[in-house]
C-alpha cells in the first residue's frame, strides 16, 4: 500500500496538504542562512518546502545533507510572501533520510524577526 501511495505522489505535484511541519525557527530577517537539524527521528522524506511566518522572504536555495552524507543544493530563487509556502523540492528518486538543511535567503534591509518553517512529506518505512 505504501508503494502505491508513493507511486501516486511521485506522478503529481505535491500539494500544500501533503506537507507537515518538520521544524520551525524564529529568525532575524537580516540573516543570510538558517540551519535546521533533523536527524534520524524525522524518517524518510520525499520532498521539502519552506513556509514563512509574518515576514516575506526571498529564498535562494536549500542545501540538504542527507543521512548518508551526500550533499546537494537545490536552487529555488523563490519570493515567498508572508504566510506562504515555497515551491516543493523533490529529491528525484527514492525517499531519503535527512541530517540537516540550510535555507539560504536574501537578507532583508529591514530589521525584524519572523518564523520560518521547514515542511516535509514523510514516507512510511516499508
Amino acid at each position: 500500500m505504501a508503494a502505491l501511495a508513493l507511486a501516486t505522489f511521485l506522478t503529481r505535484e505535491p500539494r500544500a496538504q501533503d506537507f507537515e511541519i518538520l521544524a520551525r525557527q524564529t529568525v532575524n530577517s537580516t540573516e543570510q542562512s538558517v540551519l535546521f537539524r533533523l536527524g534520524p527521528g524525522v524518517g524518510r522524506l520525499a520532498a521539502l518546502a519552506v513556509r514563512t511566518g509574518g515576514e516575506p522572504f526571498q529564498v535562494r536555495s536549500l542545501e540538504i545533507v542527507f543521512a548518508d552524507g551526500d550533499r546537494r543544493v537545490f536552487g529555488l530563487d523563490n519570493w515567498i510572501p508572508a504566510g506562504s509556502t515555497s515551491h516543493a523540492v523533490d529529491f528525484g528518486g527514492a525517499p531519503r533520510g535527512i541530517d540537516r538543511v540550510v535555507v539560504w535567503k536574501s537578507p532583508s534591509p529591514r530589521p525584524g524577526r519572523a518564523e520560518l518553517q521547514l515542511l516535509g512529506i514523510r514516507v512510511p518505512a516499508k
